[in-house]
């Protein structure tokens, strides 16, 4: 690692340092259930998180596609299969982690769709050797004959490392790792944003006049954001009063701090130079509470042993490996990365709105009648393109 550096490098460095980063370890802190949960002989809300805690893996986190496999996984095949607009089926999932999602949607397609199965393919880009390796066994066991046939490959290497040219309609799957992507730090200044930030070796900030080509292209998109519109307003409004509280109360704060998603934009044109039909389907947190100061700030945080136990940090100056370093996503802004780097529009919905339009509504339903999979992490959202 060499300093000064872009808090974007330092942020990669943190969590993807070959020996060291937060997910390179051998103990990682993304985290599997031993069995799927078995929601229709859950009672109901207290039932459902009784048994989600008791099911959490120690010192690990666990993901939406985790908690609510095979359904998660299977609402998106659903969602593929009605929109594609030829087969084979092709698919890149990038931070698959230990594979469930790519399980859960294969599944889907082998039970119901037998045809759709036999012929897609699907490469999962995975860049810890720990979480490939539990992929790669994964889905050596479940689909054997695609794995041997090459038709399901798990490549150990980050998104940016991807170098295969596809001409045809790609579904790029990414879900939960907008948040883990590195972000840049700029600073405002008599209203205007002036400064980038360096990080040193003894771990303290540096301000700059913002120079970095990447910093300055985020920073235009940001700017050129229109502001929302009455329907995505009323949207908001009908997600409740307790989450437009905890959003009113954050945007209230003014600060003169924001973490610019850097790393997504980055990632995007990448795979625009190489997949020439790329189809994103990208969930994440569109909101997160307790975070750093700052717009669009990360939570850092390290897990602890029980379900309920972490340890948050009050900077992300940690040391390498030390803890996770995770951000909301705004989905809006993200809409207009998608639209600079392809030049075509895309949609953005809660995640609840997708699940109701793909996804079977007895799916996780419990005897209450009270669906996880539907009413459980509304600060989730989901962005999809066509």
């Amino acid at each position: 690692m060499k300093y000064p550096c872009l808090v974007r490098e330092f942020i990669h460095d943190r969590l993807y340092n070959s020996s060291k980063g937060y997910f390179m370890k051998e103990t990682h802190q993304l985290g599997q259930i031993s069995s799927p949960l078995r929601y229709h002989d859950i009672s109901g809300l207290n039932s459902y998180l009784e048994v989600l805690g008791s099911s959490y893996p120690e010192f690990a986190f666990l993901t939406p596609v985790e908690i609510f496999q095979p359904w998660y996984g299977h609402t998106i095949g659903n969602y593929c299969l009605q929109v594609a607009k030829s087969q084979p089926l092709k698919f890149i999932e990038i931070g698959s982690g230990t594979g469930t999602g790519a399980l859960s949607i294969l599944d889907f397609y082998k039970n119901h769709h037998l045809k759709t199965y036999t012929s897609l393919q699907y490469y999962l880009c995975e860049i810890s050797p720990v979480l490939a390796e539990i992929s790669q066994k994964r889905l050596k066991e479940a689909h054997p004959e695609l794995v041997k046939k090459g038709q399901v490959q798990v490549v150990n290497s980050g998104v940016m490392d991807w170098c295969q040219s596809l001409k045809q309609e790609v579904f790029i799957v990414g879900l939960e790792v907008l948040d883990n992507m590195p972000h840049d730090k700029v600073y405002k200044e008599d209203s205007e944003w002036k400064y980038q930030t360096l990080v040193t070796e003894d771990l303290q900030e540096e301000k700059q006049p913002i120079t970095d080509p990447l910093i300055q292209e985020c920073l235009g998109i940001y700017q050129k954001m229109p502001p929302k519109t009455d329907i995505e307003k009323e949207a908001e409004y009908q997600e409740g009063i307790i989450y437009n509280l905890m959003k009113f109360f954050k945007s209230t704060k003014r600060s003169n701090v924001m973490y610019l998603p850097t790393g997504t934009l980055m990632f995007m044109k990448h795979l625009q130079n190489w997949i020439e039909k790329p189809h994103y389907i990208l969930a994440d947190f569109d909101y997160l509470p307790n975070t750093l100061p700052g717009k669009y700030a990360p939570i850092v945080s390290q897990k602890g042993k029980e379900s309920h136990e972490k340890k948050d940090y009050s900077t992300y100056l940690v040391n390498t490996g030390e803890a996770d370093i995770f951000f909301p996503t705004d989905f809006k802004l993200l809409q207009q990365i998608h639209r600079h780097t392809t030049g075509r529009p895309a949609m953005a919905m809660k995640a609840h709105k997708f699940m109701s339009k793909y996804a079977k509504k007895d799916w996780t339903q419990t005897k209450t009648g009270y669906r996880p999979l539907f009413d459980d992490f509304r600060n989730t959202s989901f962005l999809t393109t066509e």
